[in-house]
């Protein structure tokens, strides 16, 4: 499950909007091989999920925020389009 925030601003107030998506990559064996063979070499999980849409170009108040809400709940957010 992929997690989805939209920061919205109107009259200076902000205010966020949270979508759960579950676009995880449809992995053909020979992909799926490749990417369990990385996981035994670097010793990490990996998860394949398919990109929803291009990733946003946040203004830099935006990114506080972002980084702001990260700290505070200790996930890892991404911003898409």
């Amino acid at each position: 499950m992929v997690l989805r925030l939209n920061i919205y601003r109107k009259n200076n107030i902000f205010s966020t909007e949270v979508k759960y998506l579950t676009v995880y990559a449809e992995l053909k064996e020979s992909e799926l091989k490749g990417l369990q063979e990385c996981e035994d070499e670097m010793g990490v999980l990996l998860v394949a999920y398919k990109r929803p849409s291009p990733p946003a170009e946040v203004s830099p108040d935006t990114l506080e925020k972002i980084k702001l809400l990260e700290e505070e709940t200790g996930l890892k957010l991404v911003a898409y389009e």
